[in-house]
């Protein structure tokens, strides 16, 4: 476990590191090793004359495992600490979340979550809601960048196939630190569509985030 009394810390009490190589270091070598079995294992097959031999690729669950693994490296700060994350560490923050999540859809499927965010910086989820909710107007704007980011991208996946449609639909509809607090991807597309000539980018961002929410129970009666 890598120890936080030996990072170095900005003047609001966030850990100046580098989480991005650290993870992408750790991560690399171990897809190197599954990809290196995975073909060692094809290979056998294939000199066992097996009629139909299948490459396997890493799954969308392994990758999933293996960043919490590699994140689990890191000790979350503070919630005071996190509530006082300026807008341009939040930035930058989500400028090495957007590498990070780039780099890992090259080795197969990878959704990124808001819990996986927070692992990532090193906040809790609660702290998360907290800027988005009751942050200053600058922190409000950046955390909203980052909410719009994970909304679209588990989206765009459900409607590709890549993510359960019920699965995503439960997780944008959840309140709190467990999901994003929209209410259908379907009534998302609906207010697009009839306010998308008359709303700034900045209505919509707030309108997207800010959607008339059905109670978790009656999202849960549908699963």
């Amino acid at each position: 476990m890598e120890n936080i009394e030996t990072l170095v810390f900005a003047e609001n009490g966030f850990p100046l590191e580098d989480r991005l190589g650290k993870v992408m270091e750790t991560l690399g070598a171990k897809f190197y090793e599954l990809n290196d079995r995975y073909l060692a294992e094809y290979n056998t097959m294939i000199e066992k004359g097996a009629k139909k031999p299948v490459l396997k690729t890493i799954q969308p669950y392994t990758i999933k495992c293996e960043l919490y693994k590699a994140l689990s490296r890191f000790k979350s700060i503070d919630n005071s600490v996190a509530n006082n994350l300026t807008e341009e560490q939040i930035m930058a923050i989500f400028s090495d979340f957007l590498e990070l999540v780039s780099w890992l859809n090259e080795y197969g499927t990878f959704i990124p979550s808001k819990q996986i965010f927070s692992a990532f910086s090193g906040i809790t989820p609660t702290a998360y809601t907290y800027l988005m909710t009751d942050g200053d107007s600058e922190q409000k704007e950046a955390i909203l960048a980052v909410e719009n980011f994970l909304v679209d991208m588990n989206m765009e996946a459900a409607s590709q196939g890549m993510a359960k449609e019920r699965t995503t639909e439960f997780r944008m509809k959840a309140r709190g630190s467990a999901g994003h607090g929209i209410r259908t991807a379907t009534i998302v597309d609906d207010v697009v569509d009839s306010a998308k000539d008359v709303m700034s980018q900045a209505d919509y961002n707030r309108m997207l985030v800010g959607i008339v929410e059905k109670d978790l129970i009656e999202a849960s009666k549908g699963n």
